[in-house]
């Protein structure tokens, strides 16, 4: 090398006489007679020792990182401020649907498609002024919908300017699923499976909230003589009759209106458009001559009735407990006037 040019640099090994082997960085300069041919050499040569093993150990630590973030469930991207892809793991591909050579380096935009970018530009904004932010995005386009839990951390360099962010996400679609199941067996009763006060409660407050309150009729429903069946026939058959209560209650009103069993013999309708009293009170006659068909519970035949309290339109001030209020002191009225009739 030194007889093209004046000086080469390098590394190299040198054998110290403990037989430990040092790495160098080295430089050897030539030194020409006048006649240009190299007379000698001179070698400087400095212990890197500490140098390598710090590269080692970066390099050990890098890959160690790689490792985690390959191995982790979690979908992580690393984006400059410049708006384009620095790095992504496995699970970031695999939820992209593209190959990591199709992502690195370009535009989130272009990757994400502008109407996935647009809902996600503000975020990308906050982060980049600094923030760390957290949120939810819901894919409702996809056969299934599916949902992530999203943070972007900003990424400073030495002078603690942003240089670009750090995206981790989380697919939370079964959490979400889980969280579903749990509030609807909140708002159920479980020996029916009807809606249970509170659900019914909450069915009121959305129809409310939808400006539908003075639409809204409430059935209040009490089972005459129910008692005897547990006495006479046991607790088991008293469930059984419970539950086709609940089957007939619901086949007599449709399916946008709502059917709860408030507590022991005790069942609520709410109807969604009853619009005037005369709507609901053709409901209640219905329920009343149902209730008086006989029920087949086994190998017993069993005759109960039924007393119902009829009363319309949710006010928004005062919205569910006045309209169950008013119904149940019509229901009271019923059963006061000689049970199996209704009240409106």
């Amino acid at each position: 090398a030194l007889k093209k040019g004046d000086i080469w640099l390098g590394e190299t090994r040198m054998f110290l006489a403990d037989k430990r082997s040092v790495p160098m960085s080295h430089m050897v300069l030539a030194h020409r007679d006048p006649g240009g041919r190299v007379e000698r050499f001179s070698s400087v040569m400095r212990d890197i020792s500490a140098d390598v093993a710090a590269k080692a150990a970066i390099l050990q630590q890098s890959a160690i990182l790689r490792s985690i973030i390959e191995a982790i469930p979690a979908i992580v991207a690393v984006v400059g401020n410049d708006r384009r892809f620095r790095f992504i793991n496995r699970s970031c591909e695999q939820w992209l649907a593209l190959p990591k050579e199709r992502i690195i380096g370009c535009q989130v935009e272009a990757v994400l498609g502008q109407a996935e970018y647009e809902r996600t530009s503000a975020w990308i904004d906050r982060v980049l002024a600094g923030e760390t932010v957290s949120f939810e995005k819901t894919y409702s386009d996809s056969p299934v919908p599916r949902h992530l839990a999203v943070s972007y951390i900003p990424l400073r360099v030495e002078d603690g300017t942003v240089d670009g962010f750090v995206s981790v996400a989380q697919d939370i679609t079964e959490h979400k699923r889980e969280e579903v199941r749990l509030l609807h067996l909140s708002l159920r009763d479980p020996l029916t499976n009807l809606l249970n006060r509170s659900g019914i409660e909450q069915f009121v407050i959305q129809r409310i909230a939808e400006g539908k309150g003075r639409t809204l009729a409430c059935l209040c429903i009490d089972l005459d003589r129910f008692k005897r069946v547990n006495d006479e026939h046991g607790h088991p058959a008293g469930d059984a009759l419970l539950r086709a209560v609940a089957d007939r209650l619901k086949s007599n009103v449709r399916p946008s209106d709502a059917v709860a069993r408030l507590g022991g013999d005790e069942f609520a309708i709410v109807l969604s458009d009853a619009g005037q009293i005369r709507t609901a009170q053709r409901v209640a006659e219905k329920i009343v001559e149902a209730m008086h068909e006989p029920f087949q519970i086994g190998q017993v035949r069993l005759e109960i009735g039924a007393s119902v309290g009829v009363a319309i339109a949710a006010d928004k001030a005062v919205g569910w407990t006045d309209l169950l209020e008013r119904a149940d002191k019509l229901l009271y009225q019923s059963k006061r006037a000689g049970r199996g009739r209704y009240s409106a």
